[in-house]
């Protein structure tokens, strides 16, 4: 990447446009100025042309899928996402090391294994399909062995899951030319009671903070759910995301910034023809 830059888009079926997290501001600068700097960066982003080799340092990517909760509700596509998106990135030249349905233990395991592989130079991959929650301003990433919280509880969240900002910070602290994080994490939430009301007052995913040289994707807006499917019977293996993401990633001389808002377009032209997105109601920021 040929200039420091920090953003977040948010793809997301129910609303329009792209979400940019603005750079900090120079003394005087308006926040047109600032975030015209932020998208030009953005669309100075490289491709991802397919099998080709990086003049400098290697891709090497961590997928992980979570279905099989044992104390959360099950879900039904996270582990057919993991293994479209592990093989999208080993035609794409990554090093992949796919992962499914993750308990606590192995994935830190697993995390610290892929902090421990990267290299100065390197181009790392870190995708995530499964329950995922916001307390506060911090985004966690559920493992399948994660328990049923209540509020009293919420302290034991950190313990049990993985923040998000964590692997951000990790990834980028081995020097990394470029970390690309796809989180698709935000579906039904995992501790609602019977009556749809959230035992831990939690909800859809937070905005991240920027950090330079990061590049974070969201399969929802923020604060929103992702739709998995078109309708109870959508036997399709992946979701709706994964289904628009995945070949983008793999059309030749396509710059980041132009996946992330096709797939969004496309994502969204998508869920307007579920009936499980129509009754839902959007939200604005």
């Amino acid at each position: 990447m040929s200039a420091a830059m920090a953003a977040v888009l948010g793809v997301a079926p129910a609303i329009a446009g792209i979400a940019i997290v603005e750079e900090p501001q120079a003394a005087g600068a308006g926040s047109a100025d600032a975030v015209a700097a932020v998208i030009a960066k953005l669309k100075a982003l490289p491709p991802l042309p397919k099998g080709a080799a990086m003049a400098q340092g290697a891709r090497k990517a961590l997928v992980i899928g979570n279905d099989a909760y044992s104390s959360l509700d099950k879900l039904n596509k996270a582990v057919g996402d993991a293994r479209s998106i592990g093989a999208t990135l080993t035609s794409l030249g990554f090093a992949v090391t796919t992962l499914e349905n993750v308990e606590v233990d192995r994935f830190d395991t697993a995390l610290s294994a892929f902090y421990d592989s990267l290299a100065e130079g390197d181009v790392a991959f870190f995708f995530y399909s499964g329950h995922g929650i916001a307390d506060g301003d911090n985004n966690f990433l559920l493992p399948v062995d994660m328990p049923k919280l209540t509020e009293l509880e919420r302290g034991k969240l950190r313990r049990n899951a993985i923040d998000a900002s964590d692997i951000v910070a990790e990834i980028k602290g081995r020097g990394v030319r470029l970390a690309f994080i796809v989180l698709d994490a935000c579906r039904d939430d995992p501790f609602a009671l019977e009556d749809g009301r959230s035992a831990a007052s939690i909800g859809g995913l937070a905005r991240m903070k920027p950090t330079e040289g990061a590049f974070v994707i969201y399969s929802a807006g923020i604060r929103q759910k992702a739709l998995d499917r078109l309708d109870p019977a959508d036997a399709d293996p992946n979701s709706i995301f994964t289904r628009k993401f995945s070949p983008l990633l793999e059309t030749p001389g396509l710059p980041l910034v132009e996946i992330a808002k096709r797939t969004q377009i496309d994502v969204k032209a998508l869920a307007a023809t579920s009936a499980m997105c129509r009754r839902r109601p959007t939200t604005t920021r």
